[in-house]
């Protein structure tokens, strides 16, 4: 999968080679889940504005597997 742009001022692309259902969560520096969504198929566009100028880390499920390479975000304005 791919993560772009990162930074991030408000929106962060996330790509996958395969179609499939995604599950999405991600953490603040805590370890606080801060925002939980799902998508269908190869794209998901994940708006992450409302979120506070920090880092954070992304986990990624799908039918098949948890996807556990903890992936940082950084919002940033």
């Amino acid at each position: 999968f791919a993560v772009f742009p990162n930074p991030t001022l408000h929106d962060l692309i996330i790509t996958f080679k395969n179609s499939g259902h995604y599950s999405f969560q991600i953490y603040n520096a805590i370890g606080q889940i801060v925002l939980i969504t799902e998508s269908e198929g190869t794209y998901l566009k994940l708006d992450i504005s409302g979120l506070a100028n920090s880092l954070y880390l992304i986990q990624i499920k799908n039918d098949i597997q948890t996807i556990n390479s903890t992936l940082k975000i950084i919002k940033t304005d």
